[in-house]
């Protein structure tokens, strides 16, 4: 019977075959049939055979552990959105409490009271001797680069730079979340570390690391980054992402 399925040719050996024919034989299939019947059972996928039809359903291993972190993705960013709008919603709430209507003529009288009166005699004021220097508050300068005090960004160290979920760094790797997944699964820790660090618009070689709560896994740098890469990541990750 004609059909547009793929065919798979293969040479097995003797013992395989018969065991092969003799499941064939047990079921009632064709042989056709019986093989797919093999394959999708050992590849995890449901298939169904009735006569000479074959419907074929369910989820591959692979694309199951891909719904599983596009599922933790929007889990996270639907508790980010939720603390985004408690703060708006905690804004307003204090704006509506600061901008009440006052009254014009209280006001106008409580400004006349507080009038600083007429001065009777001039101030003197000690003119700065050009001798004296101005000490400026400051972190010791460090001795060498070890003791470089660390930059400030936006109230966060550098060194203390938030992981990434799978989704943030798909976008910044500009791949789909289920590309990211899949590559991850695929390859050895030390080949996903190059195989980001060629998609990363920095050149920065991500790795990774179980959740501390939860499934799924966080992206981390691979290696310790520069000052100023560490700070043009932090801007990255405030631009693009809720995290900061």
């Amino acid at each position: 019977m004609p059909t547009e399925n793929p065919k798979i040719s293969a040479y097995v050996p003797q013992a395989v075959y018969d065991r092969f024919k003799q499941y064939q034989e047990e079921s009632g299939l064709s042989m056709s049939q019986a093989a797919i019947n093999i394959f999708a059972q050992f590849l995890g996928v449901e298939v169904e055979v009735s006569g000479d039809v074959t419907k074929i359903g369910g989820v591959t291993p692979g694309r199951f552990q891909d719904l599983i972190q596009e599922v933790q993705d929007l889990t996270q960013e639907v508790q980010n959105l939720k603390v985004q709008l408690e703060e708006v919603l905690s804004k307003v709430d204090y704006l509506n409490s600061t901008n009440k209507p006052q009254d014009d003529t209280v006001e106008h009288e409580e400004n006349k009271s507080e009038l600083p009166k007429p001065i009777d005699k001039p101030i003197e004021v000690e003119p700065i001797s050009e001798e004296k220097e101005i000490e400026v508050v400051h972190k010791d300068q460090p001795e060498n680069d070890t003791d470089r005090p660390q930059l400030i960004l936006q109230g966060e160290l550098l060194n203390e730079l938030p992981f990434l979920s799978g989704r943030d760094l798909a976008l910044r790797l500009n791949v789909s979340t289920s590309k990211l997944t899949v590559t991850k699964s695929e390859k050895l820790l030390d080949d996903f570390i190059d195989w980001s660090k060629e998609k990363d618009p920095d050149q920065v070689g991500w790795s990774y690391k179980p959740k501390a709560k939860g499934r799924g896994v966080d992206y981390l740098p691979s290696s310790e980054l520069s000052d100023e890469l560490k700070s043009k990541l932090l801007r990255w990750i405030k631009g693009n992402t809720s995290q900061l």
